[in-house]
């Protein structure tokens, strides 16, 4: 019995150390989950604090730049003030992010191809890379940023190689809206395909087609139009010209055979300079249709006579005409067939009253009448441009009668670094009273207005030097 009672004084004992050491345990696990929760708390509020910091400096920051940023308005003046010089462009995209963006913009906005070296000239010129090679290289940086694509709006290609037009038309050209093919080889070189492709791009408005000697053919322009973009309004055709038998390459089959759909174009204006045989093409019903909206034409160095066909097409249409005073095949546009002309552009030269303003008809409509010329033509003046235009006055007055504006547009010479003493420096008051004195009547009855237009060097031109900035 006694033996009993120790084995259950025993057993009591070790169920309570166990109790004991369970409760010990307990509270040990459970320090320990509270230790964790403490550091997650802990870590929360640290991450917690940082994110406040972050997000007060950020606003701090926006802040800041809000009040250095300029307005859109102001940086793209800024930029606008240095368009035409390369190299501050570069220099200006690296300002910051936004000038970048301006930057780049203006210098991928025109794209020029000049011309390769002569092969008869190449020994004694520097060492060029072709062009066609350029356009691979424009290519590669284009693929490694696309967004580059979305800033270029004119392409200028003057000399259409094959190799050239290949690589060109090798990819799409989104944004492409002016685009200038010069010199295009004839048709049985193989680049009508490429030339099409081009011409195809859907937001493309201007369009200039000027062919080498040799190449041109009626149905090869009607394939190249057959696919242009029907967004078109403009249409420039230079040197359009039949050439000597022995220049012209045999015709390819595959031009025969004439699509039959018309363009879907619709130009607004036409320029046809020194493109005779374009004349007889435009003649063609199949471009009917695309000439209907026609309202501004130049015109300058016709051979043939401007036949009534396309007279009867576009002439009561036009309402802007655009030629050059020296052009001595302007007597073959019949200007009694443009009754609705409003507006007549011209330089200002002793040719303008003999061959130009003279020749209209008592019965017209102008009412307004712009001059071009240069600063240095009246600065000084001499007695000779008085005469000039005082004749000028008087055939204006007999032969405009509803005239109310003469608009004559000064184009500042260019003085090139090194020879600035050539070119007399611009005094715009000097210039403007030299030609309200050459038009006395003109500028009493307030319709003279003149306006001074920055010198703007061509695209793809050979000189390269500075000009003075004045």
């Amino acid at each position: 019995m006694c033996e009993d009672r120790e084995t259950a004084t025993r057993t009591r004992r070790k169920q309570q150390l166990e109790h004991l050491a369970g409760i010990e345990i307990g509270n040990v696990q459970r320090c320990r989950v509270d230790a964790g929760k403490s550091e997650r708390n802990d870590r929360k509020c640290d991450l917690e604090c940082a994110a406040k910091g972050w997000a007060r400096r950020m606003e701090k920051q926006r802040k800041l730049s809000m009040l250095q940023a300029l307005p859109p308005e102001l940086e793209c003046a800024i930029i606008d003030g240095f368009v035409h010089d390369e190299q501050v462009l570069k220099t200006c995209s690296l300002v910051c992010r936004r000038f970048c963006v301006w930057g780049q913009s203006r210098l991928f906005c025109d794209i020029v191809f000049g011309h390769d070296p002569h092969p008869l000239f190449a020994s004694s010129q520097p060492a060029l890379i072709a062009w066609s090679k350029r356009a691979e290289k424009l290519l590669d940086i284009l693929e490694s940023a696309p967004h580059l694509v979305s800033y270029i709006r004119r392409l200028d290609l003057e000399d259409c190689t094959t190799e050239l037009l290949a690589v060109v038309a090798s990819r799409s050209w989104s944004s492409l809206e002016i685009l200038h093919l010069q010199s295009i080889p004839p048709a049985h070189e193989g680049c009508l395909q490429d030339i099409q492709r081009l011409v195809s791009t859907p937001s493309l408005q201007y369009l200039e087609l000027w062919f080498q000697y040799g190449a041109w053919n009626t149905n090869y322009f009607i394939h190249i139009l057959a696919h242009t973009s029907a967004a078109l309004t403009e249409l420039e055709l230079s040197l359009c010209n039949v050439a000597h038998p022995s220049f012209v390459s045999p015709e390819p089959q595959y031009l025969r055979h004439r699509p039959q759909t018309p363009p879907k174009f619709r130009l607004r204006r036409l320029n046809l300079v020194y493109a005779t045989a374009a004349f007889e093409a435009l003649d063609d019903p199949y471009f009917a249709s695309c000439l209907q909206s026609v309202s501004a034409l130049e015109y300058n160095g016709s051979a043939k006579t401007f036949g009534p066909p396309l007279l009867n097409c576009i002439g009561r249409q036009i309402r802007w005409l655009k030629v050059e005073s020296g052009d001595y095949k302007l007597e073959n546009l019949d200007l009694r067939a443009l009754p609705l002309l409003t507006h007549l552009h011209c330089d200002f030269t002793s040719n303008t009253s003999w061959n130009v303003l003279s020749r209209f008809p008592r019965k017209n409509r102008v009412t307004h009448l712009t001059l071009t010329t240069l600063h240095t033509v009246w600065q000084p003046i001499s007695r000779d441009q008085r005469e000039i235009g005082r004749f000028l006055e008087r055939t204006v007055v007999k032969r405009f009668p509803r005239i109310d504006t003469i608009s004559v547009e000064v184009t500042v010479s260019p003085r090139y670094v090194g020879a600035e003493e050539k070119v007399p420096r611009l005094d715009r008051r000097a210039v403007t009273q030299a030609i309200k004195l050459c038009l006395p009547r003109l500028s009493e009855a307030d319709m003279v207005s003149i306006t001074f237009l920055r010198f703007i060097r061509p695209p793809g031109s050979f000189e390269r030097r500075s000009i003075v900035d004045d």
